[in-house]
């Protein structure tokens, strides 16, 4: 049960009010069924839910991507998996590309239903309360003992229709409706049928905008709900570096701007079907890319033609019979023998038998290595020009020595298999990237109950940063943001 009483952990009380504490237990019960299966640390899972899980050494598994169809006959495209092309595939205009106006009617007539995911703890917790009250009241009018739970039976007690995710549409003006709803129920609850004519009445307001929940949440400090300045980016202009406003971006060319970072030159290579039309239609549209590349003064964007006609790896029936044995992913295997799936394993099979040979990594590599050197370093086009808050400027103008630090955003979340840590950092003007994928498995970690993957990977973590932080002598300010929910031992930790 939640009483509320450790609320000081997380936040700093600075209103003064005296604190009532909370006995309904419905924290508690909330942060349960929110935790499982939410992206936790195991430790902290297994400490809130107390479902252990993975006894065996395995770990969890995502669904399918691809399902196989029931009857065969004809070949459905799933959903997810078109969702996951589109945000391949898309730019900054998503939407004018060939392949999202291609997939798009597919997800609009997709009339497979959705598979129903079920809360499972929820479920578990709702049968064995409903088992528990049947038991009592079979003891009162019997006056038997109770016996051991049949989990057939105990899994019986409730329907599932109830704790199963459905997936809609969310709209904003129905959410708004149904608040505005609730709001006499909510009122009637609040307000006590015999109060004095001197307890204070309490009003439900709502729905609150941004503004005003920030100005009632903030009440009794200094903090102003204003909005944040549009800042100013930092781009290359006749070798030299000029502060714009980002609309500016769209008229690159003709405002004859230059990347903020070194030019790079591009060396590429396009997989595409053995069709005529369909390679006329790529020629020309990798050829005005070049051109636009080129005057956008972004740097070389050639094609590999030392090894392939055009820079461009045909894929027919040639390779598909040349390649037929060809190992790929066992993935693959998993999509079942329609013919999209048929082509996704042809594709698969081209670029590794043909890509990933010696030869076209030696050509692809002096490509790219122009004149030896790496192109490792991330070099973004433009960044953020430097900003100073009104506080700054007004130190500043009285003499005050006020030290420069730069700050250094994170962001982690674990993997779906509880895994990998998976992290990235940037500085506060967009001129760093560091990402890495830090290993946390445990082998046969149901046993050994003193391995703490939370423990691992968050050291790992730190390390990260450090070696993050040391590349630069000027001070840093970090901060670190969990993506996800985040559990009381890793707050703590």
């Amino acid at each position: 049960m939640s009483t509320g009483g450790d609320v000081g952990v997380y936040l700093v009380d600075t209103s003064g009010e005296s604190q009532y504490k909370c006995t309904c237990g419905f924290s508690a019960v909330r942060n349960r069924a929110c935790a499982y299966n939410s992206g936790l640390f195991y430790e902290d899972e297994l400490d809130i839910t107390g479902a252990r899980e993975d006894l065996d050494g395995s770990y969890r598994l995502k669904p399918p991507l691809v399902k196989l169809p029931d009857d065969g006959k004809e070949e459905k495209w799933p959903q997810v998996l078109i969702t996951i092309m589109q945000a391949q595939c898309s730019t900054l205009f998503s939407s004018l590309t060939l392949l999202f106006k291609f997939t798009k009617p597919y997800l609009r007539s997709s009339a497979e239903p959705a598979h129903k995911e079920l809360r499972e703890l929820e479920l578990m917790d709702g049968c064995e309360a409903c088992m528990n009250a049947l038991d009592q009241s079979r003891q009162y009018w019997d006056g038997c003992s109770s016996g051991k739970q049949d989990k057939a039976l105990l899994r019986s007690c409730i329907h599932t229709w109830a704790y199963s995710r459905a997936v809609s549409t969310v709209n904003s003006q129905d959410v708004v409706r149904v608040m505005r709803s609730l709001q006499p129920y909510l009122q009637e609850a609040i307000q006590r049928k015999n109060k004095k004519l001197w307890e204070a009445t309490y009003n439900v307001a709502g729905p609150l905008t941004w503004r005003q929940f920030h100005k009632l949440a903030g009440r009794g400090t200094e903090e102003q709900c204003e909005p944040q300045p549009i800042p100013s980016l930092l781009v290359g202009h006749d070798k030299d570096w000029m502060s714009l406003s980002p609309y500016a971006v769209s008229y690159w060319d003709k405002l004859l701007l230059e990347p903020y970072s070194s030019s790079r030159d591009v060396a590429y290579v396009v997989v595409a079907p053995d069709n005529e039309h369909v390679l006329s239609s790529v020629r020309v549209f990798f050829k005005e890319l070049s051109s636009t590349y080129d005057v956008c003064r972004l740097g070389k964007h050639t094609p590999i033609t030392k090894i392939l006609r055009d820079g461009i790896l045909r894929v027919g029936k040639t390779a598909a019979r040349k390649l037929a044995d060809e190992k790929v992913d066992v993935w693959f295997s998993q999509i079942g023998d329609s013919p999209a799936a048929a082509r996704l394993k042809l594709y698969a099979q081209v670029c590794k038998g043909h890509l990933a040979l010696t030869s076209s990594l030696a050509a692809l590599t002096t490509c790219l290595l122009l004149q030896k050197q790496v192109m490792a370093m991330f070099r973004p086009p433009y960044i953020l020009a430097p900003a100073k808050d009104k506080q700054t400027e007004l130190g500043e103008s009285f003499g005050e020595a006020v030290e420069k630090c730069t700050v250094l955003f994170c962001e982690y979340c674990l993997t779906y298999d509880q895994r990998h840590l998976l992290a990235v950092c940037t500085d506060d003007r967009g001129e760093l990237l560091e990402t890495t994928v830090i290993n946390i498995e445990i082998p046969n970690r149901g046993r050994r109950k003193k391995a703490s993957a939370r423990r691992i990977g968050l050291r790992k973590l730190w390390d990260f940063l450090l070696g993050v932080m040391s590349m630069s002598s000027s001070p840093w300010r970090l901060v670190i943001g969990r993506f996800g929910r985040i559990g009381h031992g890793e707050l703590m930790g």
